[in-house]
């Protein structure tokens, strides 16, 4: 029993029951111009379309192609389009090398057989490498949007500042600041308090994915109660409050910001020391604080748009000074990092030097 030939879905169609005429040798391939079974059909009994494969089966086996439209089976697009996007994918030059000579081309469908030219067939056709290459464009997407979304912030924060406080310059919040936990530091040791004070929260971002990025680094869909003072989120004053069902759930929450290393630390202006949790959602930092007072009302980010926008224009000031904050913490990381190295290099070192005039002193023993 023959093969069956290697078609995409695409050339096939809807139609689950399709007729194939095989012609032997029928026709030469595109690619390595040898003759192969030329299998021609049509997509739907009613259509006048007659669809004919144009490579031999060898030739898209080895570059996991359509023998009809030559495109990738499993993205289906072109050989040289797969193979530029895996190359921005992996850092590096991805491509399929093709034969020149009409000699060379036949060589290389006889003497290669059926296994994969170039590192881009075997990615796209096998699963394992699959996962892998899907993960790293993930990743690779994560961090560029990451970076495009805090160069936004450093960018727009102020000159929206600038913009909106001659407009709201009269809007008196002064009581809504005085009830915000704006100077509280999230250290886990210390946490009492079952509510949080969030802020940084994009308009864009829907309350939903906040609730449910909590819920997955809880591995708990039920971190909240049904009250509806429990979740708070006020997009025109870009902040909100969370309200976990127990101390032990909002301390767990503070645990696992902290072992994933999302906290931001330095000090103000008075020199005291100050922790700032960042719940990261989609691309998004939302900056987190300990509510420690008992005064969370639903009117605690006001009564109207103006002291909403107001609000929003102060926390702006916020997220800013915070940012600094990042920028530190990140420096002290690495200088960290960069010591340690130091350290363990010279430890080496030593222990070489150590060795080398080990080495010598029995050298000269033994003569």
């Amino acid at each position: 029993m023959s093969a069956s030939p290697i078609i995409c879905d695409e050339c096939l169609g809807p139609e689950e029951d399709i007729r194939m005429i095989k012609v032997p040798d029928g026709a030469e391939c595109r690619l390595c111009n040898l003759a192969f079974d030329l299998f021609h059909f049509k997509r739907d009994k009613r259509s006048n379309t007659i669809i004919k494969t144009i490579i031999c089966s060898t030739c898209a086996k080895q570059r996991n192609v359509c023998q009809c439209c030559m495109l990738d089976m499993l993205w289906h697009i072109s050989i040289e389009e797969r193979d530029q996007l895996l190359s921005l994918i992996k850092g590096y030059n991805i491509t399929t090398k093709e034969a020149t000579n009409e000699m060379m081309k036949r060589f290389l469908a006889l003497k290669k057989g059926n296994k994969k030219i170039g590192s881009a067939a075997m990615m796209t056709n096998d699963k394992t490498q699959l996962d892998i290459l899907m993960q790293e464009m993930k990743e690779s997407l994560q961090r560029e949007m990451s970076k495009l979304t805090t160069n936004k912030s450093k960018a727009s924060l102020q000159q929206l500042s600038k913009i909106d406080l001659n407009k709201f310059a009269n809007v008196n919040i002064q009581h809504l600041l005085e009830r915000l936990p704006l100077n509280e530091s999230l250290e886990e040791s210390k946490i009492q308090t079952t509510r949080f004070f969030i802020y940084n929260i994009y308009p864009s971002l829907a309350e939903w994915k906040i609730a449910d990025r909590i819920s997955q680094l809880l591995n708990n869909s039920k971190w909240k109660d049904d009250h509806p003072l429990s979740m708070i989120i006020n997009h025109k004053a870009t902040c909100g409050s969370i309200n976990f069902k127990s101390l032990e759930l909002a301390q767990k929450f503070v645990n696992v910001l902290v072992s994933n290393g999302d906290i931001i630390s330095g000090t103000d202006k008075s020199g005291n020391i100050v922790q700032r949790g960042i719940l990261k959602v989609d691309y998004f930092n939302l900056y987190v604080v300990p509510w420690v007072k008992d005064n969370f009302t639903q009117n605690t980010f006001g009564n109207n748009t103006k002291e909403y926008i107001k609000l929003s224009i102060i926390l702006r000031n916020t997220v800013t000074s915070d940012l600094k904050l990042l920028e530190q913490s990140h420096r002290k990381r690495k200088n960290n990092s960069n010591e340690l190295t130091d350290d363990i290099e010279g430890k080496k070192n030593k222990k070489k030097k150590k060795r080398k005039e080990t080495r010598r002193v029995t050298t000269s023993f033994a003569l």
